[in-house]
């Protein structure tokens, strides 16, 4: 995501932030790279950690989420940091209502496993923001196919796969792998 956080546009919005044409252009192309993307999360930060825009969820801005473990470790080191979270539900709510559903549908409960990164927005070298993005874990057999699939060698019996893959939310730890 480099790309992203290198975009004048992006830049000016971060720096200055007050001109709601400005707005409108960062929000649309922020919507644009989350769907080509198939993210289900791409926000983007001041170099506090507070939210300035949030493309899947406009309306919800302002709140702080340096809490976040990638994000607090981009603040930290000035460096990109990938890696699985866990989103506690007022999280996810802030989000989207349509991830807490998503949660719900596949885990029962309202919190979330997310994998995803956050990167520095730099402009002359000075940090002045975080693009931060990510995809749920919930209900995302292709990924966890992926992992039984490196796990057995993708063999077969019969026709279907040997062996299984479970991925646990609750023993799970927040860590970034920066």
């Amino acid at each position: 995501m480099p790309v992203l956080a290198e975009d004048d546009k992006l830049q000016n919005f971060v720096l200055a932030r007050r001109s709601p044409e400005l707005q409108a252009v960062v929000l649309q192309q922020l919507e644009r790279v989350r769907r080509e993307q198939n993210m289900d999360i791409l926000n983007v930060l001041d170099a506090k950690g507070k939210v300035l825009l949030r493309s899947r969820n406009p309306k919800v801005r302002g709140d702080e989420v340096s809490d976040d473990p990638m994000v607090r470790r981009v603040l930290s080191t000035r460096k990109g940091c990938g890696g699985t979270v866990l989103l506690a539900p007022e999280r996810l709510r802030t989000e989207g209502e349509d991830l807490v559903r998503l949660a719900r549908l596949y885990g029962g409960e309202e919190s979330a496993m997310m994998t995803g990164a956050a990167v520095p927005i730099r402009h002359f070298g000075r940090l002045i923001g975080v693009i931060q993005m990510g995809n749920l874990l919930n209900g995302s057999y292709e990924k966890v196919d992926r992992i039984r699939g490196s796990m057995f060698e993708n063999q077969q019996y019969r026709g279907k796969p040997i062996g299984t893959a479970t991925v646990f939310m609750r023993t799970s730890v927040s860590q970034p792998m920066c």
